[in-house]
């Protein structure tokens, strides 16, 4: 992810090189002065370590069912003699090399020709990310799927 973050949008370099570390802290550091927290705060609230824990712990018993619910059981539309007849028919489907129309995947259903990428729209900054998928890839699972 990183290799790739860097392929797409560069590498960033250090920009505090060579910079005394008391210009760093001066011009990066948080503004005004440091809070100073009583014994018992944590930053966040007050509450102590043990306190938040049971409150915690009473929060999650409250919403968890006691008793286990049953997993439900495998749907499926056919009985099992339609599921055979089923399984039969895509297969001769898929041996005979059909392909429905109106799933844009024949070449006389595409805009003009097979373009190997898709710009997909990212962020408000109409910005687009280029997704690579070339024909041997994907046709073979678009006609799969239709």
């Amino acid at each position: 992810m990183e290799a790739k973050g860097q392929l797409l949008h560069g590498f960033y370099g250090d920009e505090c090189k060579g910079v005394p570390i008391d210009l760093i802290e001066q011009y990066y550091g948080a503004e005004g002065p440091h809070l100073k927290h009583n014994p018992c705060q944590r930053g966040a609230g007050s509450l102590q370590d043990e306190e938040m824990e049971d409150a915690t712990n009473e929060q999650v018993k409250s919403n968890a069912y006691p008793n286990a619910v049953p997993v439900p059981q495998k749907n499926c539309l056919f009985d099992e003699a339609e599921l055979i007849v089923c399984k039969h028919q895509m297969k001769t489907l898929q041996k005979s090399g059909f392909t429905p129309e109106g799933y844009f995947i024949l070449p006389d259903e595409w805009d003009k020709e097979y373009l190997p990428y898709e710009d997909i729209p990212v962020g408000r900054q109409g910005n687009f990310l280029r997704i690579i998928l070339t024909h041997s890839i994907w046709l073979p699972r678009a006609e799969d799927w239709a």
